[in-house]
C-alpha cells in the first residue's frame, strides 16, 4: 500500500492521483517498487481517493506516522510468511 497525503488548497483528487501514480512509476523503473499487491500479488493496482476527518495535514501527522508504522510491521510479518 501507498499513499499520499495532499489538502485541496494546493492540489485537486486528479493531481493528486497523477502524481502518486507518478511516485509508483518511478519507484518501479527504478527497482524501489514491485508492481504488485504486497498482500496478494495481484499486478491489478488500483488508485483510491477519500477524505479524513482531519483539517489539516499538521493535525493527521500523528497518526500518519502511527499507521505507516503498523504497516510495516504488518509488512514485515508477511515477508516473513513468505520465507
Amino acid at each position: 500500500m501507498m499513499a499520499i497525503a495532499w489538502e485541496e488548497f494546493n492540489m485537486t483528487p486528479q493531481e493528486a492521483e497523477s502524481s502518486l501514480r507518478q511516485i509508483v512509476e518511478d519507484g518501479v523503473t527504478r527497482g524501489l517498487v514491485k508492481p504488485c499487491c504486497g498482500v496478494c500479488g495481484s499486478e491489478d493496482l488500483r488508485y483510491e481517493d477519500g477524505v479524513t476527518r482531519f483539517d489539516s495535514l499538521n493535525e493527521a501527522e500523528g497518526e500518519i506516522i502511527q499507521i505507516q508504522a503498523e504497516n510495516l510491521k504488518a509488512k514485515r510479518m508477511l515477508d516473513a510468511l513468505r520465507n
